[in-house]
């Protein structure tokens, strides 16, 4: 049986009961009790707690974010398929300017091609009569000339441009030229200015070439080149090119290793630098 003399009854919660902790709220802190200290740090806790979370972003903020994110993606998309289309529209024009330069150049071509130039010649005739006499007498044809008027006249010769009204009557004058072999008489096409420029162009890609690789016979007829089977023309902003293609790849093709492609790359610079 237990003694009930020793049992201790159990001491009351200290914060409870004690009565140490009521006389501490009573007492002052400074100017001021306990509890209005305790009031006051709540209060502080409290606005700084506040402070901090206004800075945080509310479910609303985040809406509001994730909505402009989505707007700009689209945005950008819209963007760029804008742009893809004018791409698209850029190409389309640079193809379409590309055939009106190839249809100007051919109508250039096709009105240019029926005219030569005679050099050389005696201005003791009139030019057409002078050059319808070199035509049968030298080069044994009678083709039929248009018109003929002297451009050029110096130490008792002229120069004449002929028309022969067509390109074939022009050819057939052309193929006839070796007859003029051991005289002072040239016979060249009429090229115009750019032609002219491209011409000069082309023949100084042809003695790089040939400094280069001596493989293929390289023939120039006015501003046109042909190496092999291959004929080379300049395009509008004086690329070198063969046909659509770029003649870099043609040339590599006919030459392999044996050239080098950017032996011609400056042509027109140096051209324009010596003018």
């Amino acid at each position: 049986m237990q003694n009930t003399s020793s049992y201790q009854q159990p001491k009351r919660k200290l914060l409870e009961t004690s009565p140490e902790i009521n006389n501490m709220a009573k007492k002052p802190v400074g100017n001021m009790d306990v509890s209005d200290l305790m009031e006051l740090m709540k209060t502080t806790m409290n606005g700084l707690l506040e402070e901090k979370l206004a800075n945080l972003p509310t479910k609303q903020d985040i809406e509001e974010v994730k909505d402009g994110v989505l707007a700009a993606k689209a945005e950008i998309a819209q963007l760029k398929a804008e742009n893809q289309m004018l791409k698209d529209e850029i190409s389309t024009l640079r193809v379409k300017m590309q055939e009106g330069e190839d249809s100007l150049r051919w109508l250039e071509h096709q009105i240019s091609n029926s005219r030569l130039i005679f050099k050389g010649i005696s201005n003791i005739k009139p030019p057409l009569n002078a050059v319808m006499q070199i035509c049968t007498e030298r080069l044994n044809i009678s083709p039929t000339i248009t018109s003929a008027r002297t451009i050029f006249e110096r130490n008792g010769t002229q120069t004449v441009i002929a028309d022969f009204g067509n390109e074939s009557n022009a050819m057939e004058v052309l193929r006839n030229t070796r007859n003029l072999a051991g005289t002072s008489i040239s016979i060249d096409r009429d090229l115009n200015p750019r032609r002219q420029k491209n011409k000069v162009a082309m023949l100084m890609v042809r003695k790089e070439i040939l400094n280069e690789s001596k493989k293929f016979k390289i023939i120039v007829r006015e501003d046109r080149m042909k190496i092999n089977t291959k004929w080379f023309t300049w395009d509008s902003r004086s690329n070198l090119m063969c046909g659509r293609e770029k003649a870099e790849s043609v040339l590599k093709s006919l030459y392999g290793e044996d050239i080098r492609t950017t032996c011609f790359n400056n042509i027109f610079e140096k051209i324009n630098s010596k003018n």
